[in-house]
Formats: C-alpha cells, structure tokens, sequence
C-alpha cells in the first residue's frame, strides 16, 4: 500500500516543486508588472501600489506616441534595440563562423586556439566589460593608442560617447558572446558526413559550392537555435550599456532595457516603465512567433 501510493503520487512531487517555482519568479512578477502599467505608480503613491490610481490604457499611449517627449525617447530605445539586436547577431555569427571554419581542420595547436577563443566567453561578464571601457578610453585606451600607432586614425575617437557609442556597444557584445556561436558551429561541423565532400569534389564541385550546398544546409538546425536565443538574450541586454556607459548612456546607445530601468527607478515612473515592460514583452512575442513561421515555410519548402 505504501508502494502503491508512493507510485501513484511521484509525478506530483516532482511537479508541484516546479510549477510552485514558476509561480514565484515568473508569473506573479509578471501579472504584478502587468497591474502596475493600468496604474500611476510614482514615487507618491509606491508605498501603497496596489491602492494607486487607476489611468487605464494611459501609460501605453503615452510610451507609444511619437509626437511625445516619451514617446519619442521610447521608439529611440526601441530603434537602438533593434539595430543592436541584428548587429549582433550578423557579427556573432561571422566571426563564429569563420573560426570554426579554420579550426575545424586539424593542425597543431589547433587545441591552444581553441581554448584562447572560449577566453571571453568563460570570463564574468562584469569583468570582461569593465576591461572593454578601459581599452575604449579615449585618451588612455589603448584601441585609440593602436589605430594612432598604425595611421588609421588622425586623432583620439570618443568610443565611449556620441556616434560612435553604438559601435562600441555592439563590439563589447559581439566580443562576449561569439565564443558560444564558434563552439557550436564548431559542433556542427563535425556532425556533417565527411563523405559529402569527398563526394562533391569527385564531382567537380568547388570549394565555394560545397560550402553552400552541404556545409550552411548542415549548419542551419544550429544556427536557428542560435539566432532565436541569441535575439531574445539580446533583447534584453542590460549589462553591457550599463557597465559601459553607466545610468546615463548616450542616446545611439541606450538600450530599451536600460532605458526602462532608468525611468522606473531613476524617475519614479514604475506605471510607464511596466507598459514599456510589457511592450517589449510583446515585440519579442511577436518576434518568436514570425521566427518559428518562418522555419515552417523553410522545412516546408526543403521537402518539397
């Protein structure tokens, strides 16, 4: 009987533990996010949120008109966002690519490299960062130092402020994360039937045709894993404009993330910032959504 129950009831015990997890720390942080942009919660009325004034649809109108102050920095964050999104993952997946295309021949040292490639990856983020601000510098860093040294530039480039605070941004990311793209691509690689090649080539098929009809078709199920999670963690970037640029980031770098952070907790704005919150939420939603329509008409149209 003992048995018996024990049997009847593990599922549960396994269950219960997550779904009680769940609750915790997604959905009632999210349904409290969802309540709090219905309400103008300021520093006024945060000690009693729950009992603030109800203003409707009110906070996502206001960050969704473009005629308004808000609005108008909000579609800025949201524009910075996506240029950063797709940056990143064009420079991921380049510079991925093109290492584990070198290293996945076998020569010596071939295992040094290849743990020197993992370096920025495996290092805390934090750290990694905070050695980029000092090497983007502009009167002390040493990228300026280099390109002045080699004639590439005629004078010190404010890497940190300005225009070219985008660049840096998405250099700062693409350098953090490119190791994950190579390890995987590299994984990929050597999933792919040597025999195709060999194959190819008594065919007469160069090196650029082998490349785009065996090698990218035997990498797309990992590079669509890749860019759907890569687009979503890059949605939420928080960090990276944060240790770089601090609360107050120029504006080609201010991120949606930050920028909510800033008008929450720097403005007391927690109605606005929840909508933003929830705004952005969608845009992913959305995105995810195009994505895995996109991969079905792709399957679809690879077995027809």
């Amino acid at each position: 009987m003992q048995k018996g129950y024990s049997q009847r009831h593990l599922p549960y015990l396994y269950v219960l533990p997550l779904v009680v997890s769940m609750l915790l720390v997604h959905l009632i942080p999210m349904l409290s996010g969802v309540f709090t942009s219905f309400h103008r919660v300021d520093m006024f009325t945060i000690r009693n949120w729950f009992q603030a004034p109800y203003t409707g649809l009110n906070n996502y109108l206001q960050a969704l008109n473009i005629f308004g102050e808000r609005g108008q920095a909000f579609l800025n964050s949201l524009s910075v966002t996506l240029g950063f999104v797709l940056a990143s993952l064009a420079g991921s997946y380049l510079l991925g690519l093109v290492a584990a295309l070198l290293l996945s021949k076998d020569f010596p040292g071939r295992g040094l490299l290849r743990t020197l490639f993992l370096i920025p990856y495996v290092t805390p983020q934090v750290v990694g960062l905070t050695n980029l601000e000092f090497l983007f510098q502009r009167d002390y860093g040493m990228i300026n130092y280099l390109l002045l040294k080699l004639h590439l530039i005629s004078q010190p480039v404010s890497w940190l402020m300005g225009q070219w605070s985008f660049a840096t941004l998405v250099i700062a990311n693409v350098w953090g994360i490119w190791p994950l793209w190579f390890i995987m691509l590299l994984a990929a690689l050597q999933t792919i039937p040597q025999e195709l090649h060999e194959a190819a080539i008594v065919d007469g098929a160069r090196r650029w045709q082998r490349f785009r009809f065996i090698t990218l078709p035997g990498l797309r199920p990992v590079t669509r894993i890749l860019f759907l999670l890569n687009g979503l963690w890059f949605f939420n970037s928080f960090n990276q404009a944060y240790v770089l640029f601090g609360k107050t980031p120029p504006p080609p770098a201010d991120l949606l993330s930050l920028h909510i952070y800033n008008l929450s907790f720097g403005g007391w704005n927690f109605g606005l910032g929840s909508a933003m919150s929830i705004i952005l939420l969608i845009i992913m939603l959305v995105f995810v959504l195009i994505y895995i329509r996109v991969l079905r008409v792709g399957r679809s149209l690879e077995e027809v």
